[in-house]
């Protein structure tokens, strides 16, 4: 019967020494060395291979190293290989793992890329917190979604704090922290105490672009905001008292949009929009403001940020968790 043999290659990019402890191994799996068995003396495995015995020596002391096999000082080297040391060595694991992909790809430098990319995207994945953003307003919940997911290693579940409160949603149980605006903390905290849930607040407010705009508005004028809950109605109506703004608001839905779009055309009434209209409003709608903007009608969504102390602070935050 023909003697089944490994072939080592010279010219292939993984080291010699290797790929014949790669060899030995593989005859170690397949049965022709059991544990205790004496391996060949690094010159009769020198001459059998035709490599250099300092080759043999190099791949011994490899395996050694990783307790695969043990030398017997005037004796020999002899498997230490068993199951059980297989699956508890990383050393092991880490060889074989290594073994299977020079296999696949036949290049040393291709299986290492390989090791290096797999390894760097694992433990990015096991970096990255989970904040549960927690806001009343579903139109500024949404548009502060990016903005938080914008901060390194962050994911973002969004949750409206009715829901959470009225028990139609809970809070998943992978988030890491809770991120909610200071005005809805009293509400929340509770909440979070029950689940163990840490939970930091943060400062909101209207961005500086859209106070400008809201505090040169006319007096006594006639403004309609697209709106879908009552919450960010009343945000809006807040907004423009603090500013001492007498003005006509009127709320209105997509479908009240639409209609006054002839009515419109006569005048020329300010349309505030809410700050994520783009995601959820639908062509119609879309068309009407498109409309508007050409007639020189002013139209500005009414948009949000978080204020600067308190977003250095949830940045600390998250880097604090990692």
């Amino acid at each position: 019967m023909k003697k089944e043999e490994t072939k080592t290659e010279k010219s292939c990019q993984v080291p010699l020494y290797i790929q014949l402890a790669e060899s030995i191994l593989q005859d170690i799996y397949k049965g022709k060395y059991g544990p205790g068995t004496r391996l060949p003396s690094e010159k009769e495995f020198s001459e059998e291979k035709q490599v250099a015995v300092g080759t043999v020596r190099k791949a011994y002391e490899y395996l050694r190293k990783r307790n695969m096999i043990y030398k017997v000082r005037g004796s020999g080297s002899y498997v230490q290989f068993q199951e059980e040391n297989r699956q508890t060595s990383p050393e092991v694991l880490a060889g074989e793992v290594f073994r299977q992909l020079w296999e696949y790809t036949g290049s040393y430098r291709k299986s290492l890329k390989l090791v290096q990319q797999e390894t760097a995207e694992y433990f990015l994945k096991e970096q990255i917190v989970t904040v549960a953003l927690v806001e009343c307003n579903e139109e500024i919940l949404h548009a502060l979604v990016p903005i938080v997911e914008s901060i390194d290693n962050v994911q973002v579940k969004p949750y409206l704090l009715k829901n959470i409160m009225s028990g139609k949603e809970v809070i998943a149980g992978q988030c890491d922290i809770a991120f909610v605006s200071r005005v809805h903390y009293g509400d929340f905290i509770r909440y979070c105490d029950a689940l163990d849930l840490r939970a930091e607040v943060f400062v909101l407010r209207e961005s500086r672009e859209t106070i400008a705009r809201l505090a040169t508005l006319p007096e006594n004028q006639e403004i309609y905001l697209l709106y879908r809950n009552q919450e960010f109605l009343e945000n809006v109506k807040r907004s423009l008292q603090r500013l001492d703004k007498k003005c006509r608001l009127t709320g209105i839905g997509e479908e009240q949009l639409q209609r006054m779009d002839k009515e419109w055309s006569k005048k020329e009434p300010i349309l505030l929009l809410p700050p994520d209209y783009l995601e959820y409003s639908n062509a119609g709608t879309l068309r009407v403001i498109e409309k508007a903007r050409k007639r020189k009608w002013k139209v500005f969504p009414v948009c949000y940020e978080i204020e600067q102390g308190s977003w250095i602070h949830l940045v600390n935050t998250v880097k604090g968790l990692l």
